[in-house]
């Protein structure tokens, strides 16, 4: 399974959700038998914290290159 687009409004943030279910949906992922991937950029520092906090590793860095047809 992979987890992307995690968004809290401005005026939601500080009160977990985000985490919340996020940890919710790895942990029933997982006892279903799944593996779970989620990318973050590196310099969100934050949200960095947040997925190791939760258990998530850091398993390396993607680099991606937008091509240009013009």
């Amino acid at each position: 399974m992979r987890i992307g687009g995690v968004y809290t409004p401005p005026e939601h943030r500080g009160h977990g959700y985000a985490a919340a279910l996020t940890a919710k949906a790895t942990a029933d992922s997982h006892g279903k038998g799944h593996q779970v991937m989620l990318n973050t950029k590196a310099a969100d520092g934050l949200a960095n914290r947040l997925y190791r906090r939760i258990g998530f590793t850091s398993r390396g860095e993607l680099l991606e290159i937008a091509l240009s047809t013009s």
